[in-house]
């Protein structure tokens, strides 16, 4: 008869003290995400390594790495070598409207050779959603509203993904609502909604931007 405990992310340095240090590593990366990737030239997520070192392509949503002295996140592959990459710590204690010049603020202050990889990028006025038509939420924070990914008067909202505009400019931009659904119902990633800054909501959050991996 086998014995078997569950680990959950939260506590599973509490296993590592006297262990063998593979477990360490296995650990580690399914934590962030890098069990799939192996064989690439990606470093781990604990070693910061300069952009030019990193193969996009190969990551998988969720993938933690350390790039130019900043931890990112990768969530997704936007198509034509563009992906769309998020910093890992939240930026917190920020208003709605201190949050254009906080994110250009830390845009700014990027490594010159990250800067050179973002693309550029249109943000549009945010759609504007009766709230009253809202019937419920779902998820599991309750955080998206329920018929989100069907009803037509939803249809505005949905379409409000962020991509590449070569009329726009490289920035650091807050996600939209339909990024932030793409990323956690068909990308599959797992991400602390309340965490995610939304272009129509204050507080602070991730921060996104679209790198060209050509």
């Amino acid at each position: 008869m086998w014995t078997v405990e569950l680990i959950s992310p939260d506590n599973s340095d509490e296993f590592l003290p006297g262990g063998d240090s593979r477990l360490e590593a296995f650990l580690t990366g399914i934590k962030n995400n890098s069990m799939n990737d192996e064989g690439t030239t990606n470093a781990r997520a604990d070693i910061d390594s300069p952009p030019s070192s990193f193969n996009f392509d190969t990551m998988l949503p969720g993938r933690v790495f350390t790039m130019a002295g900043e931890q990112y996140l990768y969530l997704e592959d936007m198509g034509n070598g563009n992906h769309m990459i998020i910093r890992h710590e939240a930026i917190r204690n920020t208003s709605f409207n201190e949050q254009p010049q906080v994110l250009s603020n830390w845009f700014s202050g990027l490594d010159a050779e990250v800067r050179g990889m973002v693309q550029p990028v249109s943000i549009p006025a945010v759609p504007i959603v009766d709230w009253g038509l809202v019937e419920g939420w779902e998820g599991v924070s309750r955080w998206i509203p329920a018929e989100w990914a069907t009803a037509e008067r939803f249809a505005e909202g949905r379409a409000d993904r962020t991509d590449v505009n070569s009329s726009g400019t490289p920035q650091a931009f807050a996600l939209s609502l339909a990024d932030v659904s793409t990323c956690l119902h068909q990308r599959g990633l797992s991400l602390t909604v309340e965490h995610v800054q939304l272009r129509d909501t204050a507080g602070g959050g991730y921060v996104p931007f679209l790198y060209d991996s050509l």
